[in-house]
């Protein structure tokens, strides 16, 4: 995940780190979850991380992200994004 937000932060102006990093992370969690779901079930022990919990996981820190990430810098951006259609 460091590489992820050191990739971006060298593409991406600061203010739209966290809202890209929070989309990313959770566009992952849901490829995750849809390669845990077409998994067969088996009994899993309880103490084993499955599939299921990195998705989770991985959905938790984009939400997490995307609280973190400041909204006011992204008005500008959608502001020119509607003017452009």
């Amino acid at each position: 995940m460091a590489t992820a937000s050191g990739f971006l932060s060298l593409a991406l102006p600061a203010e739209l780190v966290l809202p890209a990093l929070s989309g990313a992370l959770i566009v992952a969690a849901l490829a995750v979850a849809t390669f845990a779901w077409a998994r067969p079930t088996r009994r899993i022990e309880p103490s084993r991380i499955t599939y299921w919990d990195i998705s989770g996981a991985l959905y938790l820190i984009g939400c997490g992200a995307a609280v973190l990430g400041e909204v006011e810098s992204l008005v500008p951006l959608m502001e020119e994004i509607k003017l452009r259609r």
